[in-house]
């Protein structure tokens, strides 16, 4: 990862700990990332019947700092529930629930028609309606290889051309304006230009020069397009260099003094012409980091981190994984896409109703997190006492949950199912099915931390993007029927049932 020290108002990437800094090189698919963060541990056991809970109970983690965890899942599908204890006490898991109001439908894209102005710019007008928020993107392509770009075809850093960049950015069914329009609920809707290639002759620079000085490379295009007409900027590079470098700046910014103004940076970013393969770059196109910056350009500073405790759930030892939640696209995106309920009330995208606040026991109603109803779409949870981990000092005041299921930009929860998980997770296919319980933070950061609630399970460290996260992580949910409880949070949480209507039923109960 690389920090970012002289570029003005950086709202792209905020950790923890509040540090500006870039996403930076997105590593090849089975390898590490360069963020140096490390994941042990263990994880899940095998699969499980959808609506039935398992017999299976993991014994109590004792942390240095006191701290009980367990997760418990003793339970049946006859109706009614009870509290577990941190010994394993019993719960039942009851049967399909009363309909909570929760929608079946995703929203998609409305598109957009082509037209080639000029042999190097292309327009994108949208087809229909604009969404509540309508934004005009510009596409700017610099070519700094030996080997011009659109001499290839297929996929890579190296091969794709400007026809390729727009039909995936604005039109395909897997793309960025797809993406966005269904994870905000058809509230935004993307238009605009790809101009493109300039030629830059062979760069081999440091690529961090290109950002520092982005207003030379957006010269370039004055003749082309007007930058009063265009919310944000997209700057492309490929490059003779090694080096990766995606990050994305906040609405604010100007571009040749025109604001308001958004920028990404792609520059020797992977290209897909296909989604769904076994990369997890590819869950998004034209990969699923130009829909990361995106994000981070309409609003969402934070990331999804993971919890890493070894072999417990949750204590004050416990150190962080950055980017390793994979249920997220601020996160390693390999089994959900999606933003977090918490970084979609930051982009106004549910509001705060929807992330419905706790502060007493009870059993509470939650909706998918993809479909498109004005429902609950996730719980905040007041802990009783805050948690601060020694390690990196950061503070959390609440826990958040959500629900997920395998439909639209979430359909690679599948994954978890099939023989994908199967490379980094030896026990073999699991259900897919499972509740998030992320902690959130007390400085009002966006950024979740995901915690792994069966952490004693082997996982290869091979990884997919940071080393464990597609194994480690890969059972991190809680299961149907299953209670865990957090002593050192002072809550405990049950997976009670499902609904009707597809929703889910979370009992909480402060010790």
């Amino acid at each position: 990862m690389r920090t970012i020290q002289s570029l003005g108002r950086v709202l792209g990437h905020v950790l923890a700990f509040s540090a500006l800094t870039a996403c930076g090189s997105e590593p090849s698919d089975g390898g590490s990332s360069d963020s140096s963060a490390t994941t042990t541990g263990t994880d899940t056991t095998g699969p499980t019947t959808q609506g039935a809970a398992s017999s299976t109970t993991s014994p109590a983690n004792t942390s240095s700092s006191g701290a009980v965890a367990t997760a418990t899942n003793t339970g049946s599908t006859d109706a009614g529930s009870g509290g577990g204890g941190s010994t394993g006490g019993g719960t039942t898991t009851r049967g399909e629930l009363p309909a909570l109001g929760c929608n079946t439908e995703l929203a998609v894209s409305s598109g957009t028609t082509p037209q080639v102005v000029s042999d190097r710019v292309i327009e994108y007008t949208l087809d229909g309606e604009p969404a509540r928020d309508h934004y005009r993107v510009a596409i700017l392509m610099f070519d700094g290889q030996t080997t011009p770009p659109e001499d290839a075809s297929g996929w890579s850093h190296t091969e794709y051309t400007p026809e390729m960049v727009g039909e995936a950015f604005f039109n395909d069914p897997n793309g960025v304006a797809a993406y966005m329009a269904e994870a905000s609920y058809g509230k935004v809707s993307l238009e605009g230009t790809v101009v493109g290639w300039f030629d830059i002759g062979a760069y081999t620079a440091p690529v961090d020069e290109i950002v520092l000085d982005y207003e030379t490379y957006a010269a370039m295009a004055l003749d082309d397009i007007d930058f009063a007409d265009y919310d944000i900027t997209y700057i492309v590079a490929v490059t003779d260099t090694d080096e990766l470098l995606q990050i994305g700046w906040g609405l604010g910014n100007s571009v040749q003094g025109v604001y308001p103004m958004g920028i990404d940076y792609m520059i020797n970013s992977w290209f897909w012409n296909e989604a769904g393969t076994r990369a997890h770059s590819s869950t998004a196109l034209p990969s699923t980091s130009w829909a990361h910056e995106l994000s981070h350009t309409l609003g969402l500073t934070g990331h999804a981190i993971g919890l890493d405790c070894g072999d417990q759930i949750v204590s004050t030892e416990c150190i962080l994984a950055p980017y390793a939640n994979p249920f997220s696209i601020m996160g390693a995106y390999i089994y959900g896409t999606h933003q977090d309920v918490r970084g979609k009330l930051a982009m106004n995208f549910v509001d705060a109703a929807q992330l419905q606040e706790v502060t007493a026991s009870g059993s509470y109603g939650v909706c998918p997190l993809e479909t498109t109803d004005a429902e609950v779409k996730g719980l905040s949870i007041t802990l009783p006492q805050t948690l601060t981990l020694t390690e990196s000092e950061a503070v959390y005041d609440r826990l958040i949950i959500e629900y997920r299921t395998p439909i639209g930009f979430d359909r690679y929860l599948e994954r978890l199912s099939s023989d994908f998980v199967t490379e980094f997770f030896p026990a073999g296919p699991l259900d897919h099915d499972g509740i998030s319980l992320m902690l959130g933070y007390a400085n009002e950061s966006d950024s979740t931390v995901l915690m792994d609630v069966h952490p004693d399970t082997e996982f290869t460290s091979s990884g997919i993007k940071v080393s464990g996260d597609g194994g480690k992580y890969a059972d991190a949910r809680l299961r149907l029927g299953e209670t865990v409880t957090l002593e050192v949070l002072g809550l405990e949480v049950t997976y009670e049932g499902r609904t009707t209507d597809g929703g889910v039923m979370v009992r909480v109960t402060y010790l």
